[in-house]
């Protein structure tokens, strides 16, 4: 026999999403919003003059193609008489109530739910109790009894009941859209970061299903405030906001078109073959120098400002003078410039340096040692480094 706990796992997972589109579509950020509080999900707004609305929603997720909210369906009715046991305590602790059925099936018009969705005046609601009353006396076994229970409530409570359930199916989702599309769409994200639409999806949906969780293992309840909610969104995008600013491989940018073309008349090229550097590293350096030529070229069109490139290159350029002068003043480096300028040029150009941007690390080598021999290749920029001492007296530094 095989124990298939797909669907009720699926239903689980459908609560979660349905109270992630809620914390995302609420326009008030003080909107509280539980799970598996005094329904499946709660979300209690504040009215202006202080007083509390509160809906009430229970989910029906269906894994079949056919209604699930049939009039002959207990789980219709066992809602219907859990909300009618609550209603004198809801009633006591909120001004006003809506009580919601969610689900991802299309529920015929014709159905009890759609009436009672529908209907807003006392004669409307009766009604729907009248028909009520022709399903119970249809029903039989666990539906038949809450029926029962149902119609032996009061009129005016079961009035009031009625006029306040609502109805959210498949059909009602625009242009029929799942819970999930409609999420990200509220998400409003610009057109480069649609793609990550769905990693942040899934970030914000785990770490609901993470608070849940960790509160009920404490035997707490799992409320979240929208506001919350709306921080960590905005810390989701801006973490993807910052991935355009950040270095891409080198093999990513376009910079082997400009070495193919390039006439080597450098001034760094000129200092590393002072310091006695092996062509091999040579070439390397060049590589890495149209490397960052092409990415710093991206990253200003991307919106890096001028005030991010000039703390970058403050950074490298105090960095370069410290590294300078505690070489000058070792007394284990030989006493001539190139084995000064090598030692320079080994301490600055270090494998394990990478200097940030913005704000944001950034993730490659080529992106600082290219960006240092940028500074080494104009003797007239403010942050002008040097590797050998014959080009110091070009600086302006």
């Amino acid at each position: 026999m095989t124990n298939n706990a797909s669907a009720t796992a699926a239903g689980f997972t459908y609560q979660f999403q349905r109270a992630l589109f809620r914390l995302v579509d609420a326009l008030d950020g003080d909107i509280c919003v539980g799970i598996e509080t005094m329904d499946d999900i709660v979300e209690l707004k504040i009215l202006p003059d202080g007083t509390v609305h509160g809906v009430f929603e229970q989910d029906k997720l269906s894994t079949r193609k056919k209604n699930n909210l049939q009039d002959s369906s207990p789980n219709v009715w066992k809602t219907v008489s859990n909300w009618l046991k609550q209603l004198d305590a809801l009633r006591d602790a909120y001004r006003s109530h809506t009580f919601l059925f969610a689900t991802n099936r299309v529920i015929p018009r014709n159905t009890i739910v759609q009436q009672m969705a529908v209907a807003s005046s006392d004669d409307s609601c009766v009604e729907c109790i009248d028909q009520i009353k022709k399903i119970a006396s249809m029903a039989d076994g666990e539906a038949k009894e809450y029926l029962l229970e149902i119609l032996r409530a009061p009129l005016d409570k079961l009035i009031y009941l009625i006029k306040n359930i609502d109805l959210l199916d498949g059909d009602s989702n625009a242009e029929h859209l799942s819970t999930k599309s409609k999420t990200i769409q509220r998400f409003q994200l610009e057109s480069a970061l649609l793609p990550m639409g769905e990693q942040i999806y899934q970030n914000l949906l785990g770490h609901i299903v993470d608070e849940c969780q960790k509160n009920w293992l404490q035997k707490k309840q799992a409320w979240f405030l929208v506001q919350k909610i709306r921080d960590r969104l905005r810390q989701e995008i801006n973490l993807r906001a910052v991935d355009r600013y950040i270095d891409r491989d080198m093999f990513s940018t376009e910079f082997q078109s400009y070495v193919r073309n390039d006439t080597k008349d450098h001034l760094f090229l000129q200092q590393l073959a002072r310091i006695n550097l092996d062509q091999e590293f040579i070439i390397d350096e060049l590589d890495n120098y149209w490397a960052f030529y092409c990415e710093r070229n991206r990253l200003i069109e991307e919106g890096v400002l001028p005030t991010h490139w000039h703390n970058r290159e403050s950074k490298l350029h105090n960095r370069w003078k410290i590294i300078n002068r505690n070489v000058r003043l070792s007394k284990d480096i030989e006493a001539n410039e190139e084995a000064r300028g090598m030692e320079l040029y080994k301490q600055t150009i270090s494998a394990d340096y990478k200097e940030n941007l913005a704000g944001n690390n950034t993730n490659h080598l080529y992106f600082t040692h290219g960006h240092y021999q940028h500074l080494a290749n104009d003797n007239q920029h403010r942050c002008y480094i040097y590797w050998h001492a014959d080009f110091k007296s070009d600086s302006k530094k």
